[in-house]
């Protein structure tokens, strides 16, 4: 995948290049996860764009699909991502990987009460590194 560190603020043109490094290296990202503060530098894209609903209770300034040279981007919130930091993806090109399958086990009982572990081991991977980017070092 292609990473980019940039200590500076998230732009547009920074997320386009992003987007312009994956097409070129053969990926169609789908997908941008983004943490709190990265979300809401994308929803200022479309700063002078406002949303008002039919009834004219309810305005919208938050842009959840971003529509670029390079294809339709849904842009999602993740909450436990590094705040610096801007994951942009095709998620066709990962899925998870079962080290160990899901498995019920039961566990000795106490009384007359039966107990049970769930045990698994899984890990995601990726098809196709060169089709995802990462933005690192924002402010």
């Amino acid at each position: 995948y292609a990473v980019y560190v940039a200590p500076a603020a998230l732009t547009e043109t920074l997320v386009n290049d992003a987007f312009e490094a994956c097409f070129n290296q053969g990926g169609s990202p789908d997908t941008v996860f983004a943490p709190t503060k990265q979300k809401r530098a994308i929803s200022g894209f479309g700063q002078n764009i406002r949303r008002l609903t039919s009834d004219g209770a309810s305005l919208s300034n938050s842009i959840d699909i971003y529509e670029s040279d390079f294809g339709r981007h849904a842009v999602k919130t993740n909450r436990w991502m590094p705040a610096g930091t801007l994951a942009i993806m095709e998620s066709s090109q990962f899925a998870a990987a079962y080290l160990r399958p899901v498995k019920a086990e039961e566990m000795a009982r106490t009384g007359s009460s039966r107990k049970f572990m769930i045990e698994s081991a899984v890990t995601l991977e990726s098809r196709a590194e060169n089709s995802s980017a990462l933005i690192l070092g924002l402010l």
